[in-house]
């Protein structure tokens, strides 16, 4: 009897050791994710700024549309003729799906502005559809995979947006949360600086 006894009392150390070991991992992973996540969402625009007032990087990348990969890469020329408003997020930032939802009715304000949506990191096609879907957005998503073209751009954290004139000039770039109505003025004083409304 005794012999059981301690052997219960021994399974019983064993157990909560193993649920404080499974419990430090967790914690450890939760620690990981909210590093990663607040990266993702915390604004630092001074790695951006010089890009402005600067010729805008042309790029080609892979694109979804409705959860299937399109054929063909589709190219983005910055001095096309046309604004274009780049709308950088990574699908795991969760405040990213409100200010693009703000982002594109601001951008809908301009019919000169060309918007393109840019995953970056991407994900597998699917799940950025899914977070058009829910804004309604039928566009194509650009899928940067490795984020070489939002480095390039300087940008590492989500949501960013670049605005670009019709000759190709970087005119504003927005890192993080914008309210709409700061937004709406920024691209109206660069469109009208450049001859655009």
């Amino acid at each position: 009897m005794l012999a059981s006894l301690k052997n219960r009392w021994r399974a019983t150390l064993v157990a909560p050791s193993q649920a404080l070991r499974g419990g430090m991992l967790a914690a450890a992973l939760l620690a990981i994710v909210l590093v990663v996540a607040f990266r993702a969402c915390a604004p630092s625009p001074t790695a951006t700024q010089p890009h402005i007032g600067k010729p805008a990087i042309a790029f080609t990348l892979p694109a979804e549309q409705n959860g299937v990969l399109l054929p063909s890469p589709v190219a983005v020329t910055p001095a096309s003729g046309k604004p274009t408003l780049l709308v950088f997020f990574y699908t795991l930032c969760t405040h990213c799906l409100l200010h693009m939802q703000s982002a594109h009715a601001v951008a809908s304000d301009f019919p000169s502005l060309h918007s393109i949506y840019i995953d970056s990191p991407a994900e597998r096609p699917n799940l950025p559809e899914l977070l058009m879907q829910r804004l309604a957005i039928t566009d194509p998503v650009l899928l940067d995979a490795d984020g070489a073209v939002a480095a390039r751009y300087g940008i590492a954290y989500y949501p960013t947006l670049v605005l670009i004139d019709g000759r190709g000039v970087v005119r504003a770039i927005w890192t993080g949360e914008v309210d709409a109505a700061t937004l709406r003025a920024g691209i109206a004083r660069a469109l009208a600086a450049n001859g655009n409304r």
